[in-house]
């Protein structure tokens, strides 16, 4: 698929020319700007895209070799879809009847079913083929519930551009669905002139399209088909700009031999055929320049810029990558269509949650509350609840009550007992209404839980890359107050947990508690300390927020508080929300705060209260005060810090932190002796020591490349003391 001599980096290098606006003031496709942007926030981004493009390319031969040999089994794919709507004014929020239009034009676009597919030449026929890949609303959401699979939203955000916010709450745009279940469509105003960018493999977290809302609602002719969408989410299935972004030099390729080599973009209409200087080229198996076999540029293409009315047709080899996509990266999306396209059924229950056991208990002896939910469209007056700890055998509760559609309702079961140790709570519903359940999807939860008087060895750190980390709980009160949040766009670096304090949908007096699993301090000294990042701007004096963290010795019966702080005492920048022209550097768009990377503090908790404590737990509580965005990262607990460990730390660097594989450890300490190095993980497992008997400052060098991505405690000592570091390993 791709030339001899081009290469992935060659072409991503491409990429970087900017797109101007066309005759009609519109970008046609924000691709190149997108794709800068995450080279900004993603050091990795060429070497992710390039090894995913290695994968997809090397699918896509096999598919067109299968074709070849007349081997090809024509599958056709679903792909489950969500559309987030962002609208700022009526005008902004099209209508679900013109977003069903839409995707019913893409789907006719991607089966070669659309009515002008009889325009496409002649010569293009033969290769002109159907994608074999359709997209249906989603029916359910994340949690089972009736959804049209369209959601309108109000924003007071003016425009988006192509940094993301339309993907996140916290910046006034919507939450990604989980991409592993969902294709996610964001339509919303997009300032520039910009009509659209998509997401290209891999998958990440914002994985999906973005559309300006005036090419679903038909309001900027001659992009008014809702052919947009089917440009962008072409790119999301690894599709590249038919001429391969190379600013006119023909050098450059979409990886794609069934398509000319192409000088340029398209635009207009044009019609009969027509050419530009390129012969031959990188990718393509013909060129641009002649009429003759083949009819100069194919300006039909999808992946060309021209108007709406000008698209009818995609490329067999466009077909293979596509294909190549799904069956490398999105078959859990193609799975799941059948369970979340389909409409509601009559019966159906399940376990929308386990709410005990959770976190840590204290007891062997456990009273499990599970809670039913009616899927279904019939009202539910009883189920069979089967449920176990571990790969014990299963035991049956037999629940009655009443409970209309998304109805919900708690189960007490019968006390279980459990060894200390970690374990797994399964609970799962059958015989609805004494009757067959229809959809056994929802039926089952579990829930990991820790027993034990004894917690986790430290030290420990957490930068939730998985969020809620295993074991951990939120308690909130009142019972419908938001929780916390992963974000993971923001972070020291990125992930952190968010507070949104900005947007709340719940009264002042709420808190929220975010609570650790337990941690054994029994062989801790008095200088024993929790350090903690982070990030917060007040709204103004009136309306500010605070974090308290507390501790419990006794498993979460009570609590005591070892930090607080609130207002401009938390804030982290010298500046309040309220004054946009001086918070300005940490707004999103609508006054919520967010932060760059000095707008970070480090917070360091005394914790000699909880020595000789063998199970401590940590909470972690947002307290409301409609104030603004509050971001928590990196918290570390160590329950020794050496005599001489403070007084060493600034003799004593580690770079670069973040790092792809070398670490430098420098020791500018004179006649330190005999100085040791050790690499150890969260768990405390040594994954490298280094020593060195030394009189002058010496850099040691640390190989981390052929560890796993994560965080590692780096550990010198030396004669006169001790000191630990922590870096970050991102490759």
């Amino acid at each position: 698929m791709l030339a001899a001599g081009t290469s992935a980096s060659f072409l991503f290098a491409q990429e970087h020319i900017q797109t101007p606006p066309d005759a009609n003031g519109y970008i046609r496709c924000g691709q190149v700007m997108y794709e800068n942007y995450l080279r900004s926030v993603d050091p990795k981004f060429d070497e992710k895209r390039a090894e995913a493009d290695r994968i997809i390319s090397e699918g896509a031969k096999q598919f067109l070799e299968a074709r070849l040999n007349g081997n090809s089994v024509n599958t056709v794919y679903t792909i489950p879809i969500v559309v987030h709507i962002l609208y700022n004014g009526s005008g902004q929020n099209p209508t679900d009847n013109q977003v069903k239009a839409a995707i019913t034009q893409m789907n006719k676009d991607w089966s070669r079913t659309n009515a002008d597919a009889a325009n496409t030449p002649s010569a293009w026929v033969p290769r002109a083929v159907s994608l074999d890949v359709q997209f249906c609303l989603a029916q359910k959401d994340p949690s089972g519930n009736s959804t049209t699979g369209i959601i309108h939203k109000a924003t007071s955000v003016a425009s988006f551009t192509t940094d993301d916010k339309i993907k996140s709450n916290a910046s006034g745009g919507d939450d990604t669905w989980p991409i592993n279940q969902y294709f996610n469509i964001w339509i919303g105003n997009l300032g520039g002139g910009l009509l659209g960018y998509g997401s290209f493999p891999p998958p990440g977290s914002g994985y999906g399209t973005v559309v300006h809302y005036c090419t679903i609602n038909g309001t900027c002719p001659p992009y008014n088909m809702g052919r947009t969408l089917c440009h962008e989410n072409g790119h999301c299935f690894a599709l590249y700009h038919i001429w391969g972004d190379d600013g006119g030099a023909c050098t450059g390729s979409d990886q794609v031999a069934d398509t000319p080599n192409m000088a340029d973009a398209t635009s207009g209409n044009p019609s009969g055929c027509v050419t530009d200087a390129c012969g031959v080229g990188a990718g393509s198996n013909e060129g641009s320049n002649t009429c003759s076999p083949y009819p100069g540029r194919m300006y039909q293409n999808f992946m060309d810029y021209t108007d709406d009315a000008g698209y009818n047709m995609y490329t067999t080899g466009q077909k293979a990558r596509v294909q190549s996509t799904v069956t490398s990266y999105l078959m859990a999306l193609a799975n799941n269509s059948s369970v979340v396209c389909s409409p509601p059924v009559a019966l159906d229950a399940g376990i929308s949650s386990i709410v005990s056991p959770n976190g840590t208990i204290c007891n062997t002896s456990f009273t499990p509350v599970v809670t039913v939910k009616n899927f279904g469209t019939t009202t539910l007056t009883s189920c069979t609840i089967n449920y176990h700890v571990d790969a014990n055998p299963s035991a049956m509760f037999n629940w009655t009550g009443s409970l209309t559609t998304g109805q919900t309702a708690n189960a007490t079961l019968p006390v279980q007992t459990a060894a200390a140790g970690t374990h797994t709570f399964y609970a799962s519903t059958s015989a609805p209404n004494s009757g067959s359940d229809l959809n056994t999807s929802n039926d089952l939860s579990s829930n990991p839980f820790v027993i034990g008087t004894t917690g986790a060895a430290l030290p420990y750190t957490e930068a939730f890359g998985t969020f809620l980390p295993s074991g951990w709980t939120q308690t909130a009160a009142p019972a419908n107050a938001d929780l916390w949040l992963q974000n993971t766009t923001y972070g020291n670096p990125a992930p952190s947990a968010l507070y949104n304090f900005c947007n709340p949908t719940y009264t002042a007096t709420a808190r929220v508690k975010m609570i650790t699993t337990g941690y054994n301090f029994s062989a801790a000294n008095s200088s024993a300390q929790m350090t903690f990042d982070v990030a917060y701007a007040p709204w103004d004096a009136t309306y500010s927020d605070t974090l308290d963290v507390y501790y419990s010795t006794n498993c979460g019966n009570t609590w005591n508080m070892v930090y607080t702080k609130g207002g401009t005492t938390l804030a982290t920048v010298p500046c309040i929300m309220s004054n946009t022209a001086a918070c300005s550097a940490y707004a999103d768009g609508q006054g919520c705060f967010i932060p760059n990377s000095s707008a970070w503090r480090n917070e360091n908790v005394s914790l000699a209260a909880v020595v000789g404590q063998s199970n401590v737990l940590f909470a972690f509580e947002a307290r409301n005060g409609y104030g603004s965005n509050l971001f928590v990262d990196n918290i570390n607990l160590q329950a020794v810090v050496g005599v001489n460990e403070l007084s060493q730390e600034n003799a004593i660097s580690v770079f670069p932190n973040p790092t792809d594989g070398t670490v430098n450890v420098s020791v500018n300490i004179p006649n330190a002796g005999l100085t040791s190095v050790k690499v150890y993980t969260v768990v405390g497992e040594t994954v490298s020591e280094l020593s060195d008997n030394i009189v002058t400052p010496k850099n040691f060098k640390v190989n981390l490349a052929d560890k796993p991505n994560g965080i590692y405690f780096i550990e010198v000592k030396t004669n006169s003391g001790k000191a630990t570091k922590k870096v970050v390993l991102n490759k």
